[in-house]
């Protein structure tokens, strides 16, 4: 999620995210070929990796649209009014319980 904290930069989160979605996609894709010039991969071990690429092209694809929709709104507020509404924004005030 593109959420940052008090003490990051707010272009931070985007490197983040940019080098995890580099990462996941050309592991994915490495495994594949991978897989795919094996000559001698028989059986249930090679079935069982198969499944397991196309499983992590499957969660690329739906992390893909669910990151796509967070940077979205991210954009939406902007960097600006996304630093200074958590600089200026007071938290609550806190109620003492009654005892």
């Amino acid at each position: 999620m593109l959420t940052r904290g008090p003490a990051s930069h707010p272009y931070a989160p985007v490197a983040v995210e940019f080098t995890n979605v580099t990462f996941f996609f050309s592991g994915f894709v490495a495994l594949g070929v991978f897989l795919s010039k094996l000559d001698w991969c028989r059986g249930t071990v090679c079935s069982s990796a198969q499944a397991d690429t196309a499983f992590a092209a499957f969660l690329f694809a739906v992390w893909g649209v669910t990151i796509f929709f967070a940077g979205k709104e991210f954009m939406k507020a902007g960097f600006h009014r996304a630093i200074t509404s958590k600089m200026n924004g007071a938290p609550p005030p806190m109620k003492e319980a009654d005892v």
